[in-house]
Order: structure tokens, then sequence, then C-alpha cells
């Protein structure tokens, strides 16, 4: 069974007959996300599209998704309204119920990531997950990937049930073909005649400008009117989510995450993430060693100076952006699985125990007059349980 959108392939269609120069790098990646997110973002909150939140006397009840697991990554199956305490905007709100979420259809995105080196495990742990989690006829999937040196060929993404259909689909997918990836960081250094520079890049990955991964998602989650739950599982590097340390492009970075971050939350769509790691950071045994015959060339002294410098600047960067992962993940219900193994085996087991320990959280919000997002606080008294719920919401707009 097969579920097209044609607002997708319009979105594909119209991304193909625009040019956009390569010099304009802030321009183009603010109009995918502006022009692809399809509805409010948090950037828009100021106005009409983002209310004032007027409390419960407005809305009775919210429903959430959350998952629970033990210590040992198994689902929890006997999770009670008791032991839940939620705390919403500051102020103390009612836990109604909690219900077990396996009775609600999952609607589920899987984004791989457009690398050479890691793709063919990518798709190995796509078709795993798939196996493992899907009901047919029940779950819907659709399957893409983000990035590559190619903007993404098909305009036909739509929603599968069925696993050997899902599954050619995932063999099918060219690592070097995706959807456009706003988040494409990278950070090197060259070294010509005197000295050498650190590079940043910011701007979309691989200089990919078709449309938005994210929006296309999005979109892609609307489409479908069914009471469902909403997963993304999505493959990211760290390295591409760094904001790095430019005073005019990181903070575009940062902007870029919280609009993730909050159409995640406006739409109830939890981000599962597969974390790609740079193993090669505690071996990066090749610095110092290009300074050859140079007349007037620096110091060894001087030059390991400023080779600890660099190396430390480059541990920093990949911190914020390994950061910036779990953060995106954590914010929406969500978690990260850094995972070195082959096909990560231990991030789709992590995922698939996630998806079985998923609950609907029904409470009354507390009478607190904030914006959205209004931040929220869920705790468990469980013992030795692991909680992943978002930490904001959104409430509709009081009639």
């Amino acid at each position: 069974m097969q579920f097209a959108s044609p607002y997708v392939h319009s979105l594909w269609r119209t991304a193909l007959k625009t040019k956009i120069a390569p010099f304009a790098i802030v321009l183009c990646l603010v109009i995918t996300i502006t022009s692809f997110a399809q509805g409010p973002t948090p950037a828009a909150a100021a106005s009409a599209a983002q209310p004032v939140a007027t409390g419960p006397a407005a809305v009775p009840r919210k429903a959430l998704i959350i998952s629970t697991c033990d210590v040992s990554g198994n689902p929890i199956g006997d999770l009670k309204r008791e032991e839940i305490s939620i705390v919403d905007s500051g102020l103390a709100a009612t836990t109604l119920a909690v219900r077990k979420a396996n009775d609600l259809p999952l609607d589920l995105a899987i984004v791989l990531y457009a690398d050479k080196r890691t793709f063919s495990q990518q798709q190995a742990a796509a078709m795993s997950l798939v196996k493992n989690v899907i009901r047919p006829n029940i779950d819907h999937v659709f399957v893409v990937s983000a990035g590559g040196s190619k903007g993404w060929m098909n305009p036909q993404i739509q929603w599968q049930s069925d696993v050997d259909t899902l599954t050619k689909s995932i063999e099918g997918l060219n690592r070097d073909e995706g959807l456009g990836d706003f988040f494409g960081f990278d950070f090197d250094r060259s070294a010509t005649g005197m000295g050498r520079n650190t590079i940043q890049h910011f701007g979309a990955k691989d200089g990919n400008n078709a449309p938005s991964v994210f929006g296309v998602v999005w979109q892609m989650m609307k489409s479908d009117s069914r009471p469902v739950r909403k997963a993304v599982v999505i493959v990211r590097d760290a390295w591409a989510h760094s904001p790095g340390f430019s005073s005019r492009y990181s903070p575009v970075v940062d902007g870029y995450l919280q609009q993730v971050i909050g159409n995640a939350q406006m739409l109830g769509v939890t981000l599962y993430v597969i974390g790609l790691e740079d193993q090669s950071l505690d071996f990066d045994t090749n610095i110092g060693q290009i300074y050859v015959g140079m007349p007037n060339a620096p110091s060894a002294e001087s030059r390991g100076a400023a080779d600890e410098n660099y190396l430390r600047a480059k541990k920093a960067a990949y911190a914020g952006g390994r950061s910036n992962v779990e953060l995106m993940a954590a914010s929406t219900g969500g978690h990260v699985w850094w995972s070195s193994k082959k096909n990560y085996t231990d991030a789709t087991e992590g995922i698939a125990s996630a998806l079985a320990g998923q609950y609907v959280l029904f409470f009354t919000p507390s009478g607190a007059q904030v914006e959205n997002p209004r931040g929220l606080k869920i705790t468990l008294g469980h013992k030795d349980a692991r909680l992943d719920a978002p930490n904001a919401y959104y409430l509709p707009k009081a009639q």
C-alpha cells in the first residue's frame, strides 16, 4: 500500500527549476528553511501563527508521547500515572492518565546520510529496523537520504507499509544523492607558503540545494490524517552540526537547530538519531609535519603551539556539533546512539526498544500565561527508569 504526497512532488519540481548562486550561502539556506518548513516556525512565533497560551481553561487536556526503558535498555511495560510528575512552564500540571502507545499506528521517516564510507551500513541498519519494527498495513514508512553531491532525483516520495517494498526502496538509494541538508559545517586546514589557515565551511552539505530534507519530512508527517505516533530515525554526523566559531554564521546554525526542534515539537515528532562518530580525533598524528625546507619558516616551538591550538579548536568544534545533535534529539523526546558497531546494531536495537516503550501521556496544562513553546519537565518515580520526553510543547490558539 502506498500513499503519495503530491505536495512533496510539487516542491521537488519547483526546486529543480530554481538556480541559487553558490555565493549566497546564508540566503539560500534561509530560503530552504522558510520555503519548505510548511507551517509556523519558532522564528515566526511573534506573529499570529504562534499564540499566547491560555492555560487549562482553554485546553482541558494535552497528549504527548513519552518513552521509558530500564537500565538495560528494555521497554518498561507497567508505567503508572502516580509515578509521573509534570512541571509546565514552572508550575505543576495534573497528570490525567498514561496509556501504552502500541495500539496507535506509527508514521516513521528514515533519513540516511549521504556518506560514501558508511552508506552501505546505514542501509543495512534501515532494513533491519523496518523488519523488526514495522507492522504491515498498520504502520507507514518513507525512506530518503540527505546531502550528497547530487540532488534528490525521485519526486515520488511515498508512504509505504510493505516490508519487502521498503527493503527494495532502501537498497535502491544512491549514496551520492540526497535532499538538501543545511547542516553542512566542515573544519580543515590549509598549508601553503609561510603559514597555515584554519578554515570553517558553512552552508548546505556538499553544495546540495535540493529541497530541505526537514521540510519534506514535516510535510509528509502532515499528510497522514490518522491519529498516529510520529517518529524520525535520522543518521547524523556530529561535524556537520557544529556551530563553529563564526560570529556571522554560528548564530545562523543555532537558528536552524531551533527551527528543527520547534517544528518537531509542534508536530509531535520524536527524533531518534544514529550518530556517526569521528574516530580520528585521538589519532591525528600528521599535525606539524608539513613545514619542510621553507626559508624563514616558523620555529618548531611556534609550530607546536599552533598545532596544539588547532587541535584544541578542532575538538571544541566537534564537541559543539555533538552537543547540537544530542540537543535536537533530547528536546523532542528522542535519543542519540553514537555507534561504531557494524551496521549500527546497538542503535537499531535501542530504537526498537524506545518505540516499544512509548506511552501516551495525558495531562492538564498548568495555568501559566506564557507564550509557546511552553517549557516542560517530566520526572518519573519509577525505579531505574530512563525517560525520554520533550522539553517543551505547544498549545493551540484559544478560540
